[in-house]
């Protein structure tokens, strides 16, 4: 549990201050600001499946098959290929912001920080996936906090000192960039420094995350452009909504990542991790209520749009340990094609979903093809773990 909890706060820690600071930035210099964090959401599933790839698979592989350099093989590739894909985006930012239908010239020196800012986390966090595999989860939550902290600050601070876009962001950019480098000498001892390239078993042990964030990428890109057509309640809305789940999700994540550690030292324990995984969602589900209280007079919400968009998630928090749990044992232990197919036909139908006249588009397909999860994968799951013992 301790384990779980530490992984937890770190990835709460990470999707948090980003949270935070486009809320503090929309008070301090401009309040259309604060909508930069759903304007680049999309990029946010590029991000997992480079971490996907290059670090939980890399990092599986290293550990379950003793390969040792496979993790830093993995670091190297997921910082050049990553760079590639982002320099790619911020080439074409303007048709980017666009197609969100949103306006270029109010949101593009915001949404070009958003971007190198989730490049660098990128990095940064494969550097605390290493961590996880070598059981430094303390010392993942030491630099975490301060990464966190040099965000928080350096973005913030340099608003209120100077209200001037440039400064702040270069100065925030380049305080983040310096921590991360400084990490990376830090964390790069623990490398093996062979290089150890094997593609197709990283993507085979995280075919399931890599396939859901591609898809989810495509989800959000088409299915948020489609709601906010419908006018602003429903983005302040969708907005509102994420501020107050998304970082519960990231930290909710943490119950995938302990699983697929302790698959890969065969030490998996279902029923003790179901137990542990409803004890983090008590304290993710007060985390929210806390945010939602203390958030709520900042924004003009529409009350009734607002709960619809917030079932959706709340449906989806209370059943998730059951799907992901099931669904990293099947994808380490048994069969990595048929777990991630199954999750294909389940987003498939979602995507599908994301074009039907509505504005509830994105949570009519999430409620549908969680449901749809969490009975096939539960079927499976009982027959295979009766067929292995």
């Amino acid at each position: 549990m301790q384990r779980l909890l530490r992984i937890g706060f770190n990835k709460f820690v990470f999707s948090f201050i980003p949270i935070l600071v486009w809320f503090l930035i929309g008070i301090i210099l401009d309040p259309k600001l604060a909508n930069v964090f759903s304007l680049t959401y999309p990029m946010q599933f590029i991000y997992q499946i480079l971490l996907s790839i290059f670090a939980t698979g890399a990092n599986i592989n290293e550990t379950k098959d003793h390969q040792k350099g496979a993790a830093f093989s993995g670091f190297l590739l997921g910082t050049i290929i990553g760079g590639i894909l982002f320099f790619l985006v911020i080439l074409n930012l303007d048709t980017y912001i666009v197609f969100m239908n949103m306006e270029y010239g109010e949101y593009k020196e915001f949404a070009l920080f958003s971007l190198i800012s989730l490049y660098i986390s990128l990095i940064f966090g494969m550097l605390m996936e290493k961590l996880y595999f070598a059981n430094k989860e303390k010392y993942a939550n030491k630099l975490m906090v301060i990464f966190g902290m040099i965000y928080l600050v350096s973005l913030v601070g340099m608003a209120l000192l100077t209200h001037d876009k440039t400064q702040t962001i270069v100065v925030a950019l380049l305080s983040l960039t310096v921590f991360t480098f400084y990490s990376g000498t830090r964390i790069f001892k623990n490398f093996n420094f062979k290089l150890k390239i094997h593609l197709y078993k990283w993507f085979r042990y995280e075919s399931y995350d890599i396939m859901t964030n591609v898809l989810m990428f495509s989800i959000y890109l088409f299915g948020l452009s489609h709601s906010i057509e419908y006018g602003a309640r429903y983005m302040v809305a969708i907005n509102f909504s994420s501020l107050i789940t998304d970082t519960q999700w990231d930290s909710y994540d943490a119950i995938s990542t302990a699983a697929k550690i302790d698959i890969s030292n065969k030490r998996f324990n279902f029923k003790k991790s179901l137990i542990n995984s409803y004890r983090l969602l008590v304290v993710l589900l007060f985390s929210s209520f806390v945010m939602f209280m203390a958030t709520i007079r900042f924004y003009e919400i529409d009350m009734v749009v607002f709960l619809v968009f917030l079932a959706a998630e709340m449906y989806y928090f209370l059943v998730y340990p059951f799907i992901a749990l099931k669904v990293c044992y099947l994808q380490i232990e048994w069969s990595p094609l048929i777990t991630t197919g199954n999750k294909i036909v389940a987003l498939m139908i979602r995507f599908l979903i994301t074009f039907l006249n509505t504005p509830f588009c994105l949570c009519i397909g999430q409620v549908i093809a969680c449901t749809y999860q969490l009975v096939t994968y539960g079927l499976i799951f009982k027959k295979v773990r009766k067929k292995l013992r």
